[in-house]
Protein backbone atom coordinates (compact mmCIF):
# COMPACT_ATOMS: atom_id res chain seq x y z
CA UNK A 1 0.00 0.00 0.00
CA UNK A 2 1.52 3.45 -0.97
CA UNK A 3 2.23 5.82 2.07
CA UNK A 4 2.27 9.79 1.58
CA UNK A 5 3.23 12.26 3.88
CA UNK A 6 -0.04 14.22 4.74
CA UNK A 7 1.65 16.73 7.34
CA UNK A 8 1.92 20.28 5.99
CA UNK A 9 5.36 19.96 5.10
CA UNK A 10 6.61 23.18 4.58
CA UNK A 11 5.55 26.12 7.47
CA UNK A 12 6.49 29.93 7.08
CA UNK A 13 7.48 31.71 9.97
CA UNK A 14 6.54 35.57 10.39
CA UNK A 15 8.59 38.10 8.89
CA UNK A 16 11.90 38.88 10.64
CA UNK A 17 13.17 42.78 11.26
CA UNK A 18 15.51 41.18 8.39
CA UNK A 19 12.70 41.60 5.92
CA UNK A 20 13.16 37.84 5.98
CA UNK A 21 11.51 34.72 5.62
CA UNK A 22 12.31 31.17 7.80
CA UNK A 23 10.88 27.97 6.21
CA UNK A 24 11.01 24.96 7.57
CA UNK A 25 10.77 22.18 5.81
CA UNK A 26 10.83 18.07 6.46
CA UNK A 27 13.05 17.76 2.92
CA UNK A 28 15.33 20.62 3.13
CA UNK A 29 15.06 21.34 6.48
CA UNK A 30 15.30 25.27 7.55
CA UNK A 31 16.15 27.61 4.91
CA UNK A 32 16.11 31.23 4.74
CA UNK A 33 14.09 33.59 1.65
CA UNK A 34 15.87 36.58 1.35
CA UNK A 35 15.15 37.37 -2.27
CA UNK A 36 13.02 40.78 -1.75
CA UNK A 37 10.92 40.00 -5.32
CA UNK A 38 9.99 36.36 -3.50
CA UNK A 39 8.60 37.65 -0.74
CA UNK A 40 6.43 39.72 -2.58
CA UNK A 41 5.12 37.35 -4.61
CA UNK A 42 4.90 35.05 -1.67
CA UNK A 43 2.60 37.73 0.31
CA UNK A 44 0.21 38.36 -3.30
CA UNK A 45 -3.07 37.21 -3.40
CA UNK A 46 -2.27 35.53 -6.55
CA UNK A 47 0.32 33.46 -5.04
CA UNK A 48 -1.09 33.23 -2.06
CA UNK A 49 -4.73 31.64 -3.90
CA UNK A 50 -2.13 28.34 -4.18
CA UNK A 51 -3.14 27.37 -0.66
CA UNK A 52 -6.60 26.52 -2.05
CA UNK A 53 -5.52 24.24 -5.45
CA UNK A 54 -4.78 20.79 -4.34
CA UNK A 55 -1.67 19.08 -6.08
CA UNK A 56 -3.83 16.12 -6.57
CA UNK A 57 -6.60 18.08 -8.27
CA UNK A 58 -8.93 16.17 -6.47
CA UNK A 59 -10.39 17.48 -3.06
CA UNK A 60 -9.42 14.96 -0.71
CA UNK A 61 -13.22 14.56 0.23
CA UNK A 62 -13.46 12.68 -3.41
CA UNK A 63 -9.59 11.29 -3.13
CA UNK A 64 -7.81 8.41 -1.84
CA UNK A 65 -5.22 10.00 -0.69
CA UNK A 66 -4.84 13.46 1.47
CA UNK A 67 -3.44 16.14 -0.92
CA UNK A 68 -0.89 18.70 0.07
CA UNK A 69 -1.30 22.24 -2.03
CA UNK A 70 0.39 23.72 -4.82
CA UNK A 71 1.60 26.48 -2.72
CA UNK A 72 3.68 23.72 -0.45
CA UNK A 73 5.03 22.40 -3.82
CA UNK A 74 5.97 25.90 -5.45
CA UNK A 75 7.83 27.36 -2.13
CA UNK A 76 9.35 23.71 -2.33
CA UNK A 77 10.42 24.04 -5.75
CA UNK A 78 12.05 27.45 -4.67
CA UNK A 79 14.12 26.24 -1.91
CA UNK A 80 15.35 22.60 -4.05
CA UNK A 81 16.81 24.94 -6.38
CA UNK A 82 18.53 27.60 -3.59
CA UNK A 83 19.80 24.14 -2.44
CA UNK A 84 21.37 22.99 -5.87
CA UNK A 85 23.26 26.92 -6.32
CA UNK A 86 20.53 27.90 -9.26
CA UNK A 87 20.52 31.68 -9.59
CA UNK A 88 17.83 33.68 -8.31
CA UNK A 89 15.85 34.47 -11.19
CA UNK A 90 15.94 30.69 -11.45
CA UNK A 91 14.62 30.33 -7.95
CA UNK A 92 11.91 33.02 -8.90
CA UNK A 93 10.88 30.79 -11.78
CA UNK A 94 10.69 28.24 -9.52
CA UNK A 95 8.29 29.95 -7.37
CA UNK A 96 6.06 31.05 -10.08
CA UNK A 97 6.10 27.49 -12.38
CA UNK A 98 2.72 26.68 -11.16
CA UNK A 99 1.16 30.26 -10.29
CA UNK A 100 -1.32 29.41 -13.25
CA UNK A 101 -2.60 26.23 -12.19
CA UNK A 102 -6.52 26.63 -12.38
CA UNK A 103 -9.02 25.23 -9.88
CA UNK A 104 -8.41 21.17 -9.54
CA UNK A 105 -4.88 21.14 -10.69
CA UNK A 106 -4.68 18.62 -14.09
CA UNK A 107 -8.10 17.76 -13.87
CA UNK A 108 -8.61 20.92 -15.46
CA UNK A 109 -6.79 19.05 -18.49
CA UNK A 110 -9.63 16.26 -18.49
CA UNK A 111 -11.57 18.71 -19.01
CA UNK A 112 -10.46 21.05 -21.54
CA UNK A 113 -9.05 18.35 -23.48
CA UNK A 114 -5.35 17.66 -22.88
CA UNK A 115 -5.85 15.09 -20.46
CA UNK A 116 -2.94 12.81 -22.49
CA UNK A 117 -0.12 15.75 -21.50
CA UNK A 118 -1.78 17.36 -18.66
CA UNK A 119 0.09 20.51 -19.99
CA UNK A 120 -2.78 23.06 -20.45
CA UNK A 121 -1.43 24.92 -17.36
CA UNK A 122 1.80 25.82 -19.83
CA UNK A 123 0.03 27.47 -22.72
CA UNK A 124 -1.18 30.44 -20.68
CA UNK A 125 1.13 30.77 -17.78
CA UNK A 126 2.87 33.86 -18.80
CA UNK A 127 -1.13 35.65 -19.96
CA UNK A 128 -1.74 34.63 -16.15
CA UNK A 129 0.96 36.45 -14.97
CA UNK A 130 0.78 39.53 -17.19
CA UNK A 131 -2.96 40.05 -16.34
CA UNK A 132 -2.00 39.83 -12.35
CA UNK A 133 -0.33 42.16 -9.80
CA UNK A 134 2.63 39.82 -10.06
CA UNK A 135 3.72 41.72 -13.32
CA UNK A 136 3.56 45.27 -11.75
CA UNK A 137 5.94 42.70 -8.71
CA UNK A 138 8.24 41.80 -10.92
CA UNK A 139 8.51 44.71 -13.33
CA UNK A 140 9.23 46.46 -9.82
CA UNK A 141 12.15 44.70 -9.00
CA UNK A 142 13.62 44.59 -12.32
CA UNK A 143 12.30 41.08 -13.95
CA UNK A 144 10.52 40.79 -17.14
CA UNK A 145 7.33 38.18 -17.36
CA UNK A 146 8.54 36.70 -20.45
CA UNK A 147 11.84 35.87 -19.68
CA UNK A 148 10.64 34.45 -15.96
CA UNK A 149 8.47 32.60 -18.21
CA UNK A 150 11.13 31.11 -20.92
CA UNK A 151 11.38 28.09 -19.27
CA UNK A 152 13.67 26.64 -21.82
CA UNK A 153 16.28 29.15 -19.84
CA UNK A 154 16.21 27.49 -16.66
CA UNK A 155 17.97 23.90 -16.80
CA UNK A 156 17.22 23.08 -13.15
CA UNK A 157 13.83 24.13 -13.11
CA UNK A 158 12.00 21.97 -16.08
CA UNK A 159 13.77 19.50 -18.34
CA UNK A 160 11.81 16.81 -20.44
CA UNK A 161 11.09 13.16 -18.70
CA UNK A 162 12.91 11.19 -17.90
CA UNK A 163 15.76 13.58 -17.01
CA UNK A 164 15.32 15.05 -13.18
CA UNK A 165 14.32 18.47 -12.74
CA UNK A 166 13.32 20.74 -10.00
CA UNK A 167 9.43 20.56 -10.75
CA UNK A 168 9.41 16.46 -11.04
CA UNK A 169 11.99 16.18 -8.02
CA UNK A 170 9.77 18.18 -5.29
CA UNK A 171 6.33 16.84 -6.15
CA UNK A 172 7.96 13.12 -6.60
CA UNK A 173 9.75 13.44 -2.46
CA UNK A 174 6.78 15.40 -1.50
CA UNK A 175 4.99 11.87 -1.50
CA UNK A 176 7.42 9.65 0.00
CA UNK A 177 8.51 8.83 3.72
CA UNK A 178 10.59 12.14 5.24
CA UNK A 179 13.29 10.01 6.12
CA UNK A 180 13.28 8.69 2.28
CA UNK A 181 12.62 11.91 0.65
CA UNK A 182 15.85 13.06 2.53
CA UNK A 183 18.17 10.85 1.85
CA UNK A 184 17.36 10.49 -2.08
CA UNK A 185 17.84 14.82 -1.89
CA UNK A 186 21.03 14.22 -0.45
CA UNK A 187 21.74 12.25 -3.50
CA UNK A 188 21.47 14.95 -5.90
CA UNK A 189 24.01 17.63 -7.20
CA UNK A 190 24.21 19.13 -10.32
CA UNK A 191 26.37 18.20 -12.59
CA UNK A 192 26.96 20.39 -16.23
CA UNK A 193 24.06 22.32 -15.70
CA UNK A 194 21.81 19.60 -14.50
CA UNK A 195 20.32 17.44 -11.55
CA UNK A 196 21.59 14.04 -11.55
CA UNK A 197 22.34 11.74 -8.59
CA UNK A 198 26.04 11.44 -6.94
CA UNK A 199 26.05 7.64 -7.77
CA UNK A 200 24.49 4.54 -8.77
CA UNK A 201 22.77 3.61 -5.38
CA UNK A 202 20.75 7.08 -5.14
CA UNK A 203 20.21 6.95 -8.58
CA UNK A 204 18.78 3.05 -8.42
CA UNK A 205 16.31 4.28 -4.82
CA UNK A 206 15.19 7.40 -6.60
CA UNK A 207 14.21 5.88 -9.93
CA UNK A 208 12.22 2.88 -7.93
CA UNK A 209 10.60 4.99 -5.88
CA UNK A 210 9.30 7.57 -8.90
CA UNK A 211 8.07 4.27 -10.62
CA UNK A 212 6.24 3.17 -7.26
CA UNK A 213 4.48 6.39 -7.13
CA UNK A 214 3.63 5.84 -10.63
CA UNK A 215 2.01 2.15 -10.65
CA UNK A 216 0.64 2.71 -6.90
CA UNK A 217 -1.00 6.32 -7.21
CA UNK A 218 -0.68 8.34 -10.19
CA UNK A 219 -1.55 5.71 -12.96
CA UNK A 220 -3.22 3.22 -9.84
CA UNK A 221 -6.89 2.53 -10.31
CA UNK A 222 -7.75 5.00 -7.65
CA UNK A 223 -6.29 7.61 -9.19
CA UNK A 224 -7.27 6.77 -12.54
CA UNK A 225 -10.98 6.54 -11.46
CA UNK A 226 -11.64 9.73 -9.70
CA UNK A 227 -9.91 11.88 -12.62
CA UNK A 228 -12.13 10.33 -15.09
CA UNK A 229 -15.60 10.58 -13.13
CA UNK A 230 -14.56 14.21 -11.15
CA UNK A 231 -13.80 15.86 -14.60
CA UNK A 232 -16.94 14.37 -15.82
CA UNK A 233 -18.77 15.85 -13.15
CA UNK A 234 -16.84 19.38 -14.24
CA UNK A 235 -17.93 18.96 -17.36
CA UNK A 236 -21.61 17.47 -16.75
CA UNK A 237 -21.70 21.22 -14.60
CA UNK A 238 -20.49 23.34 -17.16
CA UNK A 239 -22.86 22.11 -19.38
CA UNK A 240 -25.78 22.71 -17.18
CA UNK A 241 -24.86 26.34 -16.36
CA UNK A 242 -23.79 25.46 -12.65
CA UNK A 243 -20.46 26.34 -13.00
CA UNK A 244 -18.84 28.31 -15.86
CA UNK A 245 -14.95 28.72 -17.26
CA UNK A 246 -14.34 31.98 -15.45
CA UNK A 247 -15.04 29.78 -12.22
CA UNK A 248 -11.92 27.75 -12.86
CA UNK A 249 -9.84 30.37 -11.92
CA UNK A 250 -10.67 30.95 -8.89
CA UNK A 251 -9.64 27.58 -6.33
CA UNK A 252 -10.88 24.41 -5.29
CA UNK A 253 -13.28 25.11 -2.54
CA UNK A 254 -15.23 27.56 -3.88
CA UNK A 255 -15.99 25.26 -7.09
CA UNK A 256 -16.66 22.36 -4.74
CA UNK A 257 -19.15 24.48 -3.03
CA UNK A 258 -21.15 24.98 -6.21
CA UNK A 259 -21.49 21.77 -6.71
CA UNK A 260 -22.73 21.08 -3.85
CA UNK A 261 -25.02 23.33 -3.34
CA UNK A 262 -26.65 23.02 -7.26
CA UNK A 263 -29.18 20.32 -5.98
CA UNK A 264 -28.15 18.32 -9.14
CA UNK A 265 -29.70 14.69 -8.58
CA UNK A 266 -26.88 13.11 -11.06
CA UNK A 267 -24.28 15.73 -9.81
CA UNK A 268 -24.89 14.72 -5.89
CA UNK A 269 -24.94 10.75 -6.66
CA UNK A 270 -21.70 10.58 -8.58
CA UNK A 271 -20.13 12.95 -6.07
CA UNK A 272 -21.35 10.44 -3.26
CA UNK A 273 -19.38 7.80 -5.08
CA UNK A 274 -16.25 9.31 -5.60
CA UNK A 275 -17.13 9.35 -1.42
CA UNK A 276 -16.38 5.66 -1.07
CA UNK A 277 -12.59 4.78 0.17
CA UNK A 278 -11.65 2.49 -1.46
CA UNK A 279 -13.66 2.26 -4.67
CA UNK A 280 -15.40 -0.55 -5.95
CA UNK A 281 -13.72 -2.27 -8.90
CA UNK A 282 -15.63 -3.52 -12.04
CA UNK A 283 -14.64 -5.86 -15.03
CA UNK A 284 -17.25 -3.70 -16.88
CA UNK A 285 -17.19 -0.20 -18.56
CA UNK A 286 -15.01 1.97 -20.13
CA UNK A 287 -10.81 1.92 -20.79
CA UNK A 288 -9.35 5.06 -19.62
CA UNK A 289 -5.83 6.41 -19.82
CA UNK A 290 -3.75 8.39 -18.09
CA UNK A 291 0.13 9.76 -18.28
CA UNK A 292 2.79 7.81 -17.78
CA UNK A 293 5.23 9.99 -15.32
CA UNK A 294 8.88 8.36 -14.86
CA UNK A 295 12.64 8.95 -14.48
CA UNK A 296 15.53 7.58 -15.84
CA UNK A 297 17.94 9.23 -13.66
CA UNK A 298 21.41 10.38 -14.87
CA UNK A 299 23.93 9.37 -12.18
CA UNK A 300 27.87 10.22 -11.87
CA UNK A 301 30.31 7.32 -13.35
CA UNK A 302 33.81 8.08 -13.00
CA UNK A 303 33.48 11.45 -13.65
CA UNK A 304 30.41 11.04 -16.54
CA UNK A 305 27.29 10.84 -16.58
CA UNK A 306 25.40 7.42 -17.21
CA UNK A 307 21.79 6.37 -17.22
CA UNK A 308 20.07 4.16 -14.33
CA UNK A 309 18.29 2.08 -17.16
CA UNK A 310 22.03 1.45 -18.76
CA UNK A 311 23.73 0.47 -15.48
CA UNK A 312 20.75 -1.45 -14.22
CA UNK A 313 18.65 -3.87 -16.44
CA UNK A 314 16.67 -5.00 -14.01
CA UNK A 315 14.94 -1.14 -13.43
CA UNK A 316 15.09 -1.08 -17.26
CA UNK A 317 13.10 -4.50 -17.12
CA UNK A 318 10.50 -3.13 -14.38
CA UNK A 319 10.46 0.28 -16.17
CA UNK A 320 8.98 -1.01 -19.28
CA UNK A 321 6.83 -3.38 -18.07
CA UNK A 322 5.37 -0.59 -16.37
CA UNK A 323 4.85 1.19 -18.91
CA UNK A 324 3.29 -1.36 -20.67
CA UNK A 325 1.10 -1.89 -18.18
CA UNK A 326 0.08 2.08 -18.33
CA UNK A 327 -0.75 1.45 -21.83
CA UNK A 328 -3.63 -0.83 -21.08
CA UNK A 329 -5.14 1.71 -19.34
CA UNK A 330 -7.75 1.48 -16.07
CA UNK A 331 -11.66 -0.21 -16.26
CA UNK A 332 -13.88 2.82 -15.16
CA UNK A 333 -17.19 1.67 -13.56
CA UNK A 334 -20.21 3.31 -15.36
CA UNK A 335 -22.66 4.86 -12.83
CA UNK A 336 -24.98 6.62 -15.34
Amino acid sequence: MLKTVNAYIIRTSLMTPENTLIQHDQIYGESRIDIPVAIDVIRSATFQRLKRINQYGVPDEFYHLPNFSRYEHSIGVMLLLKHLGASEEEQLAGLLHDVSHKAFSHVYDWVAGSAKHEDSQDKGHMQYIENSELAAILSAHGYKVEKITDYHRFGLLERESPDLCADRVDYALRELKPELAREIFKGLTVFNGQIVCKNLQRAAKFGRAFLKLQVEHWGGYEAVVRYHIFSGILKLALEKGIITPENFMTDDDFVTTKLKESGDEEISRKLNFLRQKPLPKTKEGITVHKKFRYIDPLFINNGKLLRLSEADEKFLETLEKAREENLKGVIVPNIN
